[in-house]
């Protein structure tokens, strides 16, 4: 089997950009890089619920330490989003690189050509790159077969609204100051001196508590034909909330294909 280069899902922006807008309304002004919805002291304080991956014992837990690496690594914490028949546990992070071992026990990140990977994009608080939407269903149901415990891959609509707010971005319709982006982002344009994914939970969580729902990883979304959220090598306009990436290229994304910049983040079922 080839290797695939780090660089090899750069298609994934080619089949993004379909209805894409130019201007992202960002200024290079400065001011606080936080504020609003990211400060909202409702989503910290309620409850989450922790699913221990080594046992599947599952956990609610009002006083969520989001900084814990426990958090990134043995367990994973959910929020809930929605309401009536329509509420889901949602992760708060991307599945990390330690998550995913505890789940598949493998490493498909290892499969990129080790010249072009980014320092430091190999490690355990690091989202799980290189997945393929098949490779996660067969995890996840040998985690359901070992423990009892379901976990699945979120709909586009889960997405949607798990991502918050009505506009392009979860804060709002506009992307703000280059300094709010880079706080809130980790998309092309949030880059600096190093590129590169950077580890969970590094940007403001969002109104329901969820972090890096724009950028780091791509995101699959059920059933398998679409990712969300744009990436760390992606421009800032394919993050954005409405992007279904593989919506234009007919029948979608190859579920088979392991990209290099795609990883995901999980509903918990109960």
């Amino acid at each position: 089997m080839h290797e695939r280069t780090w660089l090899a899902a750069v298609s994934l922006a080619v089949l993004a950009c379909a209805g894409c807008i130019p201007d992202l309304g960002v200024s290079t002004g400065g001011g606080s890089a936080s504020g609003g919805l990211d400060e909202d002291v409702g989503a910290v304080n309620a409850e989450a619920m922790v699913l221990d991956l080594q046992t599947g014992e599952i956990s609610s837990r009002m006083d969520l330490d989001a900084s814990s690496p426990t958090l990134r690594d043995r367990e994973m914490a959910f929020r809930r989003v929605g309401s009536g028949s329509g509420e889901f546990l949602i992760a708060i992070f991307e599945v990390t690189q330690a998550q995913w071992d505890r789940l598949a026990g493998s490493a498909p990140w290892s499969a990129v050509v080790p010249t072009e990977v980014p320092a430091g994009a190999v490690s355990a608080g690091m989202p799980a790159f290189n997945l393929s939407y098949d490779a996660v269903a067969t995890a996840l149901a040998g985690f359901r077969s070992r423990t009892g415990v379901q976990l699945e891959v979120p709909s586009d609509a889960q997405w949607s609204t798990a991502c918050g707010g009505s506009g392009t971005w979860w804060w709002g319709s506009t992307a703000g100051t280059a300094a709010q982006l880079e706080a809130r982002a980790i998309v092309r344009e949030s880059q600096r001196a190093t590129s590169g994914p950077r580890q969970v939970g590094g940007t403001a969580g969002n109104s329901h508590g969820l972090h890096d729902m724009h950028g780091n990883v791509w995101e699959w979304t059920s059933p398998g034909v679409h990712v969300r959220g744009g990436s760390w090598f992606d421009p800032a306009f394919t993050a954005r909330r409405d992007n279904l990436a593989g919506a234009d290229s007919g029948g979608g994304i190859d579920s088979s294909v392991a990209h290099a910049l795609v990883g995901v983040r999980l509903v918990l079922r109960l």
